[in-house]
C-alpha cells in the first residue's frame, strides 16, 4: 500500500468519530497495552532474543527491547500500528520522561499542539513522517480531534506503570539507549496467513490476546501446526493471554500457564515449548 492511499484512509477514520469495525487492514489502533506486558516478560529471558510479536500499541516491542532483545519482528493485520509504532517511538526519542508522559497522552487525547507534533516528526523515518505530517496537518485544519484514530481502555487514555516496563525515570532513559541497536521488521498479516509471511525462527513468539478473537482453540491449533517449525529448539509461543481467567477454569491443558497479576484480579499466559510439548 503507498502512501497516498493511506493518507486517504487516515483523512476518513479521523472524520469518522464513531467508526465501529476492529482489527480490519486499516483501522483505530490501541495507543497503550491493556495487557500486564511487565508481569508477563519476567517470566523469560529475553536478552539477545529472537521474538515475533504483535505489534499493536508498541508496547511489546518497547518492553522487549529493554528486556534485552534487539532483534524483533512485529505482526498485525492493521497497517496503521506500523505507522503508530514509529509515531511512538519518535515520542520517546524526543522527550524526557516526564515530557514523554505529558506530550504523548496530549497527542492520544487530541489536545496537542502544532510545534509539539513538529518536534516528534523531526524524528520520524520519512515514509511515516509523510503519513503523519498529512493526518496532522489534515486534524487541524477541519478542526477533527486526532483521538478518532485511537481506542479508549477502560481507564481511558491513561498510561499505566503497572503494565509496561519503561514508565519509570530509570527504565524510560535505559529504553532510550536500547532503542537504537533494535531492529525491527513489520509484517502486515493476520494469524491464519502469519506462518507463510515468515522466513526465519524465533525464541518466542508472543500472540497477545488474539484468542479473544479468533477463539482459543483455534489459536492453539494454529500455533501447534503452523507456527511451532518457526521456533528454535527450546523456543515458546505464549499464544493466550486471557483476563480475569479467575472466572475460567482451566484443567486439561497440557501446556504451561502463568498467572499474571493485574491490580484488582489475575490473568493468566498460556504457553507452549518446542522440545517439551512438540517437536
Amino acid at each position: 500500500m503507498n502512501n497516498e492511499f493511506l493518507i486517504s484512509k487516515g483523512k476518513e477514520l479521523l472524520g469518522d468519530s464513531n467508526h465501529l469495525t476492529r482489527f480490519s487492514y486499516f483501522d483505530k489502533v490501541y495507543p497503550i497495552t491493556t495487557e500486564n506486558i511487565k508481569e508477563t516478560y519476567q517470566y523469560f529471558d529475553l536478552k539477545d532474543k529472537d521474538i515475533l510479536t504483535v505489534t499493536s500499541s508498541g508496547d511489546h516491542i518497547f518492553c522487549a527491547a529493554l528486556k534485552g532483545s534487539k532483534n524483533i519482528d512485529c505482526f498485525d493485520v492493521n497497517i496503521l500500528t506500523e505507522y503508530f509504532y514509529f509515531l511512538k517511538k519518535a515520542f520517546i526519542e524526543t522527550y524526557d520522561f516526564n515530557n514523554f508522559k505529558n506530550n504523548f497522552v496530549d497527542f492520544i487525547k487530541g489536545k496537542i499542539d502544532v510545534i509539539r507534533c513538529d518536534e516528534v516528526l523531526a524524528n520520524i523515518p520519512e515514509q511515516y513522517q509523510v503519513f503523519w505530517n498529512e493526518i496532522i496537518k489534515y486534524s487541524f485544519a477541519n478542526n477533527l480531534s486526532l483521538n478518532n484514530l485511537f481506542i479508549a481502555n477502560e481507564k481511558g487514555f491513561r498510561l499505566n506503570h503497572n503494565t509496561v516496563n519503561y514508565l519509570s525515570l530509570e527504565n524510560y532513559n535505559l529504553l532510550k539507549e536500547k532503542l537504537p541497536n533494535v531492529n525491527t521488521n513489520f509484517i502486515n498479516s493476520n494469524l491464519e496467513t502469519l506462518s507463510g509471511r515468515i522466513c526465519k525462527k524465533y525464541d518466542y513468539i508472543f500472540l497477545s490476546n488474539i484468542c479473544d478473537y479468533v477463539g482459543l482453540s483455534k489459536t492453539k491449533t494454529i500455533a501447534k501446526t503452523k507456527l511451532m517449525k518457526h521456533l528454535h529448539n527450546d523456543g515458546k509461543i505464549i499464544y493466550a493471554y486471557i483476563y480475569e481467567t479467575v472466572k475460567i477454569p482451566y484443567l486439561d491443558y497440557e501446556d504451561d500457564l502463568y498467572m499474571i497479576e493485574n491490580e484488582k484480579y489475575s490473568d493468566y499466559i498460556l504457553t507452549l515449548s518446542k522440545g517439551k510439548h512438540y517437536e
